[in-house]
């Protein structure tokens, strides 16, 4: 096997999502591989939690392939959980366990557990797609009787109009009815199990929902193909496509965090051996956005998790920013005006594939935000050097 993974905290103030990747990690059970992705909510601290605690209560499982055994350590997990202070916090999770079978050669068997709306794919080697998670959503039927039984309601497709998942490790208060068992709850851990056989030459996605916000499962499995197809299997760089996905689904208008993991499997015993390198962090712009509090903000902290601070840090973001406009937003709000390099940055964004009419309107508006509050600051408080109206 070849594991590439990739993240990216795209628009949200705060990276919620994490990840666990876990090779040969059981003591008992030979060649076993352990692969999540956790897609926070309200907080960052379940996926955490689960990225930290999951793999070693896998790992102490007597048989970490029988799916009761599965059931009952997720709904522990999440009991655990409970008990910490920030249970309020929310996360997805979805795994696989990967091993080679023990009864068909150059394949593996893959066993899946999934809560809430994460996903798990087989992107076979002529390009097909075999989705092996359904998202647990409060419109279905089944989740909807549960929700109401408990006492709840489902609005806008939401639990009790706010939460967009009917399954999910931590969200406590909507699990808080002493009368009713952890199943029963609005809110529940309980995962589906699914196993499946992959072979040489097939590929196996884990992903949030930040991936297929704007496509679908057979979308990223097309990307994934059409990215590989023309190349010699010792060619496969899974973390380049993972990268290259993710930047795909920002082009097609996610705004969420996103996470993947692909797996990649061939005939060769040295397939997994020749293929390692360090982890990478790939700065975003900064220079566009630098006048915006927030974006400053989650800019920094999310390169200081990998790291990255002060000139080092500016380095990498000059990188990201060659080729774009020296003064993108009138000299950074400060009144300095430049139209050209406005019209540029404009132009630019509606080249972008994807691009709803609605986010085209939002980001000129956001462009625009920085030469009105220069305006009205000049206005009110009396100051020189106020733009010309045509400026503006």
């Amino acid at each position: 096997m070849r594991i590439g993974s990739s993240e990216m905290q795209g628009y949200r103030i705060d990276m919620e999502d994490a990840m666990s990747i876990e090779t040969d990690f059981h003591p008992q059970v030979e060649k076993l591989n352990f692969f999540g992705v956790y897609d926070g909510h309200a907080g960052a601290e379940a996926s955490k939690f689960l990225s930290e605690r999951l793999g070693e209560k896998l790992a102490a499982l007597e048989n970490p392939l029988d799916a009761e055994a599965l059931i009952n350590v997720v709904k522990a997990t999440d009991a655990e959980f409970l008990q910490q202070s920030c249970r309020e916090h929310g996360s997805t999770c979805v795994f696989s366990l990967v091993r080679p079978s023990a009864s068909e050669a150059l394949a593996w068997d893959v066993t899946v557990a999934n809560v809430g709306d994460s996903r798990v794919a087989v992107v076979r080697a002529d390009g097909t797609c075999e989705s092996l998670t359904v998202d647990h959503k409060p419109e279905d039927d089944l989740e909807k009787q549960r929700i109401y039984a408990a006492g709840g309601s489902v609005a806008e497709n939401r639990v009790d109009g706010q939460l967009a998942m009917s399954r999910a490790i931590g969200d406590w208060q909507y699990k808080a009815n002493p009368a009713l068992q952890v199943e029963d709850q609005k809110v529940i851990p309980v995962p589906d199990i699914t196993t499946v056989t992959v072979r040489a030459g097939d590929q196996l996605l884990l992903c949030c929902d930040g991936i297929v916000e704007q496509m679908t499962n057979e979308d990223a499995a097309d990307f994934i193909h059409n990215e590989l197809s023309g190349l010699q299997a010792k060619d496969f760089d899974p973390a380049s496509v993972m990268s290259g996905l993710l930047k795909y689904s920002l082009q097609k208008g996610s705004k969420d965090n996103m996470s993947a993991i692909l797996i990649c499997f061939n005939e060769s015993e040295d397939y997994g051996k020749e293929y390692e390198a360090k982890d990478k962090f790939l700065a975003g712009p900064y220079k566009p956005y630098a006048d915006n509090g927030d974006f400053d903000k989650a800019y920094r902290n999310d390169a200081k998790k990998h790291g990255y601070e002060g000139d080092e840090l500016m380095e990498l973001a000059a990188v990201a920013e060659e080729g774009m406009p020296d003064q993108p937003r009138g000299g950074g709000g400060q009144g300095g005006g430049n139209l050209a390099a406005d019209a540029q940055v404009i132009g630019q964004m509606f080249d972008i594939p994807g691009l709803t009419e609605k986010q085209k309107l939002f980001a000129l508006m956001s462009i625009l935000q920085g030469k009105v509050q220069v305006e009205m600051k000049d206005e009110e408080g009396g100051e020189d050097g106020a733009e010309e109206p045509q400026e503006s």
